[in-house]
């Protein structure tokens, strides 16, 4: 998460006035605000099922979080009532605790990608979080997928991102993927590539963007309305 780390430096002094509002939440609170540093936009269930309260504890937290003006009740919803809040809350967390929060979100979605409708950006998010965590062949497999479902939607650029970031993640992962595997999304990325582009999207440019970089912008596959 390099590129977000670089754009999120805070001056020293908003730092410090930031921190004392932060300092003085209690634990379950904190863990709360990191799972909403996390997931971005996020329910109930869902800071429940990423930061391993009980329910009773996410909720006291939330009100607390809410009555404090840190977070904002947004119908079935909860984020962060100013973005600086959510850059200094996600500084403060370890490498190893955004893994952590990064791999029990993509887990969450992924189980609720199964009962719920299929949501045309929750694979891509699902890959977006399992490649945050550190679990590159997992975060392969859902981009390949974002890929495909670009494909059916005639995103021809989102596609190309996607299916690069799939290839990308296969090369890095621990296990070797099966050349068939990475094959095959090599054909997709070719057939895309070479297909003639509408509106949805232009050639140029298109292997310029760096695939997944940054902080998700949401978790809405669960919020019943998407975090190194």
């Amino acid at each position: 998460m390099a590129d977000a780390d670089d754009a999120w430096v805070l001056p020293p002094t908003v730092r410090d006035l930031l921190h004392a509002r932060l300092s003085q939440l209690h634990e379950a609170e904190r863990q709360i605000l990191q799972t909403a540093v996390i997931g971005h936009a996020f329910s109930v269930e869902l800071a429940q099922a990423t930061s391993g309260r009980c329910e009773e504890e996410v909720v006291t937290a939330l009100e607390t979080l809410v009555a404090r003006g840190i977070l904002l009740e947004l119908q079935a919803v909860y984020d962060f009532s100013h973005e600086k809040l959510c850059v200094l809350a996600y500084e403060e967390m370890g490498l190893a605790r955004r893994r952590l929060l990064h791999r029990r979100l993509a887990e969450t979605l992924t189980e609720s990608a199964r009962r719920l409708p299929p949501a045309a950006n929750l694979p891509a998010q699902i890959a977006t979080h399992y490649r945050l965590a550190g679990k590159d062949e997992e975060a392969a497999v859902y981009f390949a997928q974002a890929g495909d479902q670009a494909r059916l939607l005639f995103a021809h650029q989102e596609a190309l991102h996607h299916y690069q970031a799939a290839l990308a993640g296969y090369d890095t992962a621990v296990s070797p993927a099966p050349a068939t595997e990475t094959g095959a999304i090599e054909h997709k990325l070719a057939q895309v590539y070479m297909r003639p582009w509408g509106s949805g999207g232009g050639r140029s440019g298109a292997f310029g963007a760096k695939p997944g970089s940054g902080r998700p912008a949401s978790s809405g596959g669960i919020t019943g309305g998407s975090v190194e």
